[in-house]
């Protein structure tokens, strides 16, 4: 064993009945070793260097917690600046009905609207969100961002379906990107979703991302009506939006709205599928059979809280679709814990196993955020953050059946 180990006062040596490395298997009453600055500098498994785990605890250097110690989380999809609105639009609208809502209640001063955003930046903070992919229509969460102990990388929204306004908003939104970017924010500008980009935004939005490399993100199928929309240009998802005056010029695709959207799509781009409430089998193999690079984002409270349904989980996970967690926002949400979103998945698709839930919570989104080298993982050399997930009183351990309770909390150690 090495000294440094036992005396060095700038480390931390935390243990549980568990930890969850992620990246390999899990270890009972294993050791994290962490430098002062919270980076993995080693992962001690008892079952093979029990010199080491014993010297460190007879040492009494090793902090012990009751339950289970994971990695930070990770929430792939949320809209910061939609803080303002919590508890403001009632649950079971539509699709169409919250974006009314939406709509009608956004504005408001942004000391309002910053003093709301700082609070739910730490609300994740400490429910052990680590990063977080957000959605932003303005540069109002620069400042908050920037402060953050979270990592955030910026989606810059862009909408307007008739092909007028496509150069205006699109140059609208590389500004705001470069905002984020000048102050040392990741940040990428995507469309708000196919039912909200005309052909003309999509190819600009698409020749941008394809020079830089860019993540894209939609929304993609929180409604049946967007299918209605695409294939055969009715239903109440249309008529809603072209009773905003803006929206006259839809004409039908003929296709479902992914079949019309992936061509656009840069091939060294990413994508990130946000809610997909209605996507199904077709949709699956489309995406598949045009690109290994789309993930598939569930926000399952926000899907309840809007549309009063579930995806199809369970089919996703059958295919070994990528798949990655989010919060949406406080307008459809009433928290932002990633923890949440786990036990309600659990609750609702008994056969997920915890390994694949944390996985899709912790080193999943990392892949599509380019945060590899960072976080998702107790991996030496990255500073993932450290939560403990626990019950009172923490029951037995069985490794082969341990599940999330309804009861299970989250606690933030690093």
């Amino acid at each position: 064993m090495q000294k440094w180990y036992l005396y060095s006062s700038m480390k931390r040596f935390l243990s549980a009945n568990v930890l969850y490395p992620v990246s390999s298997p899990v270890i009972p009453d294993g050791i994290l070793v962490l430098d002062g600055n919270g980076m993995v500098l080693d992962v001690i498994d008892p079952r093979i260097n029990l010199e080491s785990a014993t010297a460190l605890k007879s040492a009494g250097v090793v902090e012990y917690f009751d339950g289970i110690l994971v990695p930070g989380f990770i929430n792939a999809h949320c809209h910061l600046e939609l803080s303002h609105l919590r508890g403001k639009i009632s649950e079971g609208t539509g699709l169409p009905g919250f974006l009314k809502a939406v709509s009608q209640l956004r504005s408001d001063e942004d000391e309002i609207i910053i003093e709301a955003m700082k609070a739910a930046d730490q609300e994740m903070s400490m429910q052990g969100i680590v990063g977080v992919g957000d959605i932003s229509n303005r540069a109002v969460s620069l400042s908050v961002k920037q402060k953050s102990a979270i990592k955030y990388h910026t989606f810059v929204e862009v909408f307007d379906l008739h092909p007028d306004y496509a150069v205006e908003r699109f140059e609208e939104a590389v500004r705001i990107q470069a905002a984020f970017r000048d102050n040392g924010l990741s940040a990428s500008v995507v469309p708000h979703a196919p039912y909200t980009v005309s052909e003309r935004l999509l190819q600009l939005i698409g020749l941008h991302a394809e020079v830089a490399g860019d993540v894209w993100s939609m929304h993609h199928y929180e409604t049946a009506s967007e299918h209605d929309m695409f294939v055969s240009g009715t239903g109440e998802l249309v008529s809603f939006l072209k009773g905003t005056g803006r929206y006259d010029e839809w004409m039908a695709k003929g296709v479902s709205s992914l079949n019309y959207t992936l061509p656009y799509l840069p091939a060294n781009s990413p994508l990130l599928l946000v809610h997909n409430t209605y996507a199904g089998e077709a949709d699956f193999n489309h995406a598949q059979a045009l690109s290994n690079k789309v993930w598939w984002c569930l926000c399952p409270a926000a899907n309840l809280y809007i549309e009063k349904r579930l995806p199809a989980v369970m089919e996703m996970v059958a295919r070994n679709l990528k798949i990655v967690l989010g919060t949406d926002s406080l307008s459809s949400n009433i928290h932002l814990s990633i923890l949440e979103e786990m036990k309600l998945l659990t609750g609702y698709f008994p056969s997920l196993s915890f390994e694949e839930i944390l996985a899709s919570a912790t080193l999943q989104p990392t892949h599509f955020f380019g945060w590899d080298n960072m976080l998702g993982s107790f991996t030496v050399g990255k500073k993932p953050g450290v939560n403990l997930l626990f019950e009172e009183p923490f029951p037995q351990w069985h490794e082969s059946v341990y599940r999330l309770t309804p009861t299970t909390q989250v606690r933030k150690i690093v």
